[in-house]
């Protein structure tokens, strides 16, 4: 353990990570038996209930599993946080043009949130006109995700401490517990083992770009913060380096794209799945499309530079598979001439007014955290 701990702190001083954030480093020896690596002494509110730190019948490699010492609610989830408009400067100094959010439309309202603050709680639960949502986000695989609680009857969830291929595993907050992988939204110990939670559409693009998007929309307020320092990355460099901190608890690299490359990710099935690298959507313009399919249904992304942000959708409207293209400065759809806005309702063409549907389960991540789990991705081509 002194040999694993010495590493870590040599990796936590190379990529700038806060140790106080990440705690001491741990190695489970067990997938099924989890309780040995947490400090209960530092619990959260669910530390009194009885079965709560053993989670036996576990689906996990554990040669892929690591700890950050923490232990249950060590990293602490929001719930309802404050949101506030985006001229309160007063709340919202910690956020810069740039900084990326993750963005989700419920119940008619436009909700940013910040990377730069989800760095520090990688969980808000948030109950928005009847919807009981979950945003998350794993700082280590560069991964944003969103989900429905209805799986655990709305209960929020909260970061377990645990990672496994680097990316977050999180616990519901009911009397007996399961724990929750992020990448493959199912759940892997505990009582609900197999279980699957339902995706929510989100965009994941630079704060300036979304309110370009949605100028009415609310964002997290410091007012939540507690005592983390919104804005200032705990990472450090950690995004520029191509290793991941826990780069022992991962498979073998797939060298397609590099480990840091941000992809929006499709999956197909339990392994499969179509990954569009940003960095070949940038390469082909400020404007771009790309195609896939997913279970015999074709799908689109489009990209927009100016966010920096893609969003997918499946490429059906009106009974019929549409194909897209940059025209003069335009999305348009081949078969109709209609224009397509980057949240994919319809203009100037027989499909006006046409929303098509998005892509749910839609995922932005790091490359290497992606192909770890999703190892027979296709790398999707752009146009």
């Amino acid at each position: 353990m002194m040999e694993q701990t010495q590493e870590y702190r040599s990796k936590q001083s190379r990529f700038g990570v806060g140790a106080g954030l990440l705690g001491v480093f741990c190695i489970v020896a067990s997938a099924t038996v989890l309780a040995g690596c947490f400090d209960t002494g530092t619990a959260g509110p669910q530390d009194d209930q009885e079965g709560y730190w053993d989670l036996p019948d576990c689906d996990l490699d554990p040669s892929y599993l690591v700890s950050g010492g923490t232990g249950f609610d060590g990293i602490p989830s929001l719930l309802n946080p404050e949101m506030v408009g985006s001229s309160e400067l007063g709340q919202i100094g910690y956020l810069e043009e740039d900084h990326r959010v993750i963005g989700v439309v419920v119940d008619g309202k436009a909700l940013a949130y910040p990377l730069s603050a989800l760095w520090y709680h990688e969980i808000v639960n948030l109950n928005q006109g009847g919807n009981q949502l979950v945003v998350t986000h794993s700082s280590l695989s560069g991964s944003s995700r969103v989900f429905h609680r209805s799986a655990v009857a709305g209960a929020p969830f909260g970061v377990s401490g645990f990672l496994y291929k680097n990316n977050l595993l999180f616990f519901d907050r009911v009397e007996a517990p399961s724990l929750w992988a992020q990448m493959t939204s199912d759940a892997r110990c505990g009582p609900l083992l197999g279980s699957n939670l339902s995706p929510y559409p989100f965009v994941e693009a630079t704060w300036a770009g979304w309110k370009a998007l949605h100028p009415n929309t609310l964002v997290m307020g410091i007012a939540s913060a507690g005592p983390a320092l919104w804005g200032s990355s705990p990472y450090g460099n950690y995004e520029d380096i191509p290793e991941f901190l826990f780069d022992d608890a991962m498979p073998p690299a797939d060298t397609r794209l590099p480990p840091k490359e941000r992809v929006l990710g499709i999956p197909i099935g339990s392994q499969g799945g179509v990954a569009f690298s940003f960095t070949s959507f940038a390469e082909a313009g400020s404007l771009a499309v790309a195609h896939g399919a997913v279970g015999g249904r074709g799908l689109v992304v489009f990209w927009r530079g100016d966010l920096e942000g893609a969003s997918a959708f499946w490429a059906e409207a009106d009974g019929e598979t549409l194909t897209f293209s940059v025209q003069d400065g335009s999305v348009v759809d081949q078969e109709t001439g209609t224009n397509w806005s980057f949240t994919g309702v319809g203009s100037g063409g027989p499909l006006d007014g046409v929303q098509l549907e998005p892509v749910a389960e839609a995922t932005v991540a790091y490359w290497g955290a992606w192909a770890a789990f999703y190892p027979g991705t296709d790398v999707g081509g752009i146009g």
